[in-house]
């Protein structure tokens, strides 16, 4: 399941990123902001990544709560 969502992720950067490219083509926006938009659109695919990260090793039982480790 939580490949399912990171892969969501991806695929709603994939579509975000060719929005923009469109907007660029049309001139709807200006390029500082598509700059900082992309860099936005790369840390949100990066997040998904550690998430994904995150959830297996959860899934994998390679992680205690530190209470549990005393």
């Amino acid at each position: 399941r939580i490949a399912a969502i990171e892969q969501k992720m991806d695929d709603m950067t994939v579509a975000f990123r060719q929005n923009q490219f469109e907007r660029m083509r049309h001139g709807d926006c200006q390029n500082e902001s598509s700059v900082l938009y992309s860099e936005m659109l790369t840390d949100f695919e990066r997040i998904g990544d550690h998430v994904l990260n995150i959830g297996q090793m959860m899934a994998n039982n390679n992680f205690q709560p530190e209470a549990e480790k005393k």
